[in-house]
């Protein structure tokens, strides 16, 4: 069975968004001959026993050998649950605790062009890393991670491109020391140009019930300052689950008459909208998750100083994502 310390160091992180947003992120335990992932579209600020599926890993690692990739395991018998769409992942690495978070920081470098020159004064003798280059989440990324660990089996870390970090350790106190070490070397704070916005966004009275203003003065910034508005067009899909769950595209208008002209050429006006200088508004039916996901992509940009070098999914990225089937489950949960 799962540890009680394993639920409760998920209940820890869980609950700091600059760590886990929603049901983003996931962890596995493995006790012998099984591997105990959390349940796909389930957040680890929720853990319990129950959300975690256990998986036979002898199985699974052979038809890895086997170079197959593009399966799903399947829970043991008598469990229910969706494994995460990242268990390969979770099975090639050969330590007991792996630990796959959407972490701020981190991920306010990883969308940076010249990544691989930051993470060149990344120096610790007991920590071994490897950085690999953007590839669809799931299979693609356990391939991409298990022809790593062939030439480095002792590889600890895994940057990933445009997505986020992996963390392997033989306990959980090792886990969260490497934690605090991969933090406080991206240790980035917001930049000064971007303060809070603390006034209130209105609704034009005919919109009134139709939309409502984000109520996060981060998100909100990203209308009422000049500088993170003009990114929303170019600087959108930056990493998976924000596309996943936000879509590959800003919906962005200039007036609330520019809204009203533009709706009334889309057959279904927008869940999310930005308008520049008056608000962030959302529909009935942006979850919980979605606005995990819009203040992580806030968070994100506040800590550029050179949008320049932020680099973004290509068109193709962003269609295998969103036409993703197992993404969808994860939509449906939340």
């Amino acid at each position: 069975m799962i540890p009680s310390s394993l639920i409760k160091f998920c209940h820890k992180i869980g609950k700091n968004s600059l760590l886990v947003q929603g049901p983003g992120g996931n962890v596995s335990y493995k006790n012998l001959d099984v591997l105990w992932i959390k349940a796909s579209g389930s957040w680890i600020a929720h853990a319990q026993h129950s959300n975690f599926v256990p998986i036979d890993l002898n199985s699974t690692l052979k038809k890895v050998t086997q170079k197959r990739y593009d399966f799903i395991p399947s829970p043991l018998r008598g469990y229910g649950g969706i494994p995460s769409i990242e268990t390969l992942m979770h099975a090639v690495l050969p330590q007991k605790y792996v630990l796959h978070l959407h972490a701020v920081s981190p991920l306010a470098q990883l969308i940076k062009s010249d990544f691989n020159q930051i993470i060149t004064d990344f120096k610790n003798d007991h920590l071994k890393f490897s950085v690999i280059k953007y590839v669809h989440p799931g299979p693609k990324l356990a391939k991409e991670i298990h022809s790593v660990l062939l030439k480095s089996p002792n590889t600890d870390i895994f940057f990933l491109r445009n997505h986020g970090i992996v963390l392997g350790a033989e306990s959980l106190p090792q886990l969260e020391k490497m934690l605090h070490v991969i933090n406080h070397f991206f240790n980035i704070q917001p930049q000064k140009t971007f303060q809070n916005y603390s006034g209130i966004a209105h609704v034009p009275e005919d919109l009134t019930k139709v939309y409502f203003p984000i109520e996060d003065p981060t998100c909100q910034q990203l209308a009422m300052n000049p500088f993170l508005f003009a990114q929303l067009k170019h600087k959108w899909a930056l990493y998976p689950d924000h596309v996943v769950f936000l879509g590959g595209s800003a919906y962005c208008y200039r007036s609330w008459e520019d809204f009203s002209i533009s709706a009334n050429a889309l057959q279904n006006s927008p869940n999310l909208i930005f308008v520049e200088n008056v608000g962030v508004f959302y529909k009935r039916g942006f979850s919980e998750a979605m606005h995990a996901q819009l203040k992580c992509y806030a968070d994100v940009l506040i800590r550029q100083e050179d949008f320049s070098r932020v680099q973004t999914l290509s068109l193709q990225n962003i269609a295998e994502l969103i036409n993703w089937d197992r993404e969808k489950h994860r939509l449906s949960v939340n």
